[in-house]
């Protein structure tokens, strides 16, 4: 259509209109005093679950198939008042600026039933037993808007709380330390360097693509490392000893790894601290497939200063009767203790 370019005589319901009209559905009957609800193509409607209100009928609309007109949709008018309506209402009293829903057509409540019963207004009052409720399209448009508005602002929080968990949960990754501790820094239980490895005669470092340590079947041979630790670690949490291992063959897949773990601070006797370790869960990967196996020694066990922590480490020699055994890496992981500003 073409832009007008000279005045324009625009026909105006008034500022806020009190009637609307509207082309009755197909085949039905709206009865004078009650509630029209507006269908998916903008007809007037007898009360539908889903259907918005326009407002109440000023007078009889029968549009049904027996009338003259024929019952086709839009075949007849219907007339609406739109304002503030006296109605009944069903269940808890709604109070002034309630929402309050369709129950049928001449009923209000504040049920929305899961959202399936369409708006009917807003309550202004309750006076002689009835829901005085403003209605008209207007009205169900700014109910509308203020739902929606409404759960973009609960989207936008809930994504605010998620953020600000994301943050925390970055916070504590940024406090995480580790240590990463080479094989070639461990030693023999009886202080001895490492040797080279010797199938059936000696447990030792053996070479494959890396370095790895091999135990012999049914060894018993502890190997130790001492490992100095800054003197922020967080006494509060947790230290996690993570062990990279693997078996050569195929049949003791119920061996574990038992980690002893020795916590000293300055002024105590190198030997004055008991046994902080446990044994890692089972062992129980395919030959030659390296695992992570973890060892948690438990807050209450670590000092307020910790200076140094020494670790022995063996695979259980009950369950390890057939295969060789390898560990190829640990790493030591801390919390870094938060200081003031």
């Amino acid at each position: 259509m073409t832009a007008a370019t000279d005045y324009v005589q625009t026909k105006s319901a008034g500022l806020v209109p009190a009637k609307g009209t509207y082309g009755a559905a197909a085949n039905v009957l709206l009865y004078g005093g009650t509630i029209v609800t507006i269908d998916g193509d903008g007809n007037a409607d007898v009360v539908t679950a889903g259907q918005n209100a326009a407002g109440i009928a000023v007078a009889d609309c029968d549009n049904r198939t027996t009338a003259p007109e024929g019952g086709a949709a839009g075949a007849v008018n219907c007339e609406v008042d739109f304002g503030v309506q006296g109605l009944a209402y069903s269940g808890t009293a709604p109070a002034p600026g309630d929402v309050v829903y369709v129950l049928d057509n001449k009923t209000v409540t504040l049920d929305s039933d899961t959202g399936s019963r369409g708006i009917a207004g807003y309550c202004t009052e309750l006076r002689d037993g009835l829901c005085w409720t403003l209605m008209g399209p207007a009205i169900v448009g700014q109910i509308v808007i203020a739902a929606t508005e409404a759960s973009q602002l609960d989207t936008a929080q809930a994504d605010i709380v998620a953020a600000e968990a994301d943050i925390v949960a970055l916070q504590t990754d940024a406090l995480v330390e580790r240590i990463v501790v080479p094989v070639t820094a461990f030693a023999m239980a009886a202080g001895a360097p490492l040797v080279a490895f010797s199938d059936g005669a000696a447990d030792g470092l053996a070479t494959d693509e890396g370095i790895m340590f091999r135990w012999n079947v049914d060894t018993t041979t502890p190997i130790w490392t001492t490992i100095p630790l800054p003197d922020y670690v967080d006494a509060g949490e947790d230290i996690v000893v993570r062990l990279l291992v693997s078996r050569e063959g195929a049949v003791d897949t119920d061996v574990t790894v038992a980690v002893g773990a020795y916590l000293l601070s300055a002024d105590d006797a190198y030997d004055a601290d008991a046994n902080a370790g446990d044994v890692t869960a089972a062992v129980d990967e395919t030959t030659k497939t390296i695992a992570e196996k973890t060892v948690t020694i438990d807050a209450a066990d670590v000092p307020a200063s910790p200076l140094l922590l020494s670790l022995s480490i063996m695979p259980t020699t009950a369950k390890l009767d057939t295969d060789d055994f390898n560990l190829h890496g640990v790493v030591v992981e801390f919390t870094r203790a938060v200081t003031a500003p």
